[in-house]
């Protein structure tokens, strides 16, 4: 639909930096690549412990990884109760900040970066437990220390390294 309107109207997303949108497998996708500027879309508050991330994402030539969404409670990477998937070089990524202690969970297969499209999909109980797929296909499991307790934070999908 080209925009970041929330199907219930509940939590509505603000398109930030030079995110634009263009064609993708399914209509419009959003693409967030100048990493300065925090593009992306930034959402409203979410109190989650238990979540499923299903993307679609293409990574252009010469990217070298960076944010792809994130619920890292409005700060920087310290604390607890927060999410990440990014990418690592090539390798899609999820980290789990619970209360005991950051977790990662780093997937096997490299994403090219030719701007081929590859749907990762990842999933955290709420208990400890959290899985993912890339391309459909099992990418590893995570069991974290503690338990990410809720917390009303920030959505963010983008807004940072320039994926």
């Amino acid at each position: 639909d080209s925009n970041a309107t929330d199907e219930t109207g509940n939590y509505n997303g603000s398109i930030a930096g030079s995110a634009s949108f263009v064609t993708s497998i399914f209509g419009s996708a959003l693409i967030a690549q100048n990493p300065p500027d925090g593009s992306g879309v930034h959402s409203g508050v979410f109190d989650l412990t238990s979540f499923t991330l299903d993307i679609w994402l293409a990574r252009p030539s010469g990217s070298t990884g960076g944010r792809v969404a994130c619920q890292l409670g409005g700060g920087g990477n310290t604390g607890q109760n927060k999410w990440c998937l990014h990418l690592n070089g090539n390798r899609p990524e999820l980290e789990i900040w619970s209360a005991g202690g950051s977790q990662i969970l780093q997937s096997p297969y490299d994403l090219p970066d030719n701007g081929s499209w590859h749907y990762i999909n990842v999933s955290y109980d709420g208990t400890g437990s959290a899985v993912m797929y890339v391309d459909n296909v099992y990418a590893g499991t995570l069991t974290t220390a503690g338990v990410m307790n809720g917390g009303a934070t920030t959505f963010e999908v983008g807004m940072g390294e320039g994926i």
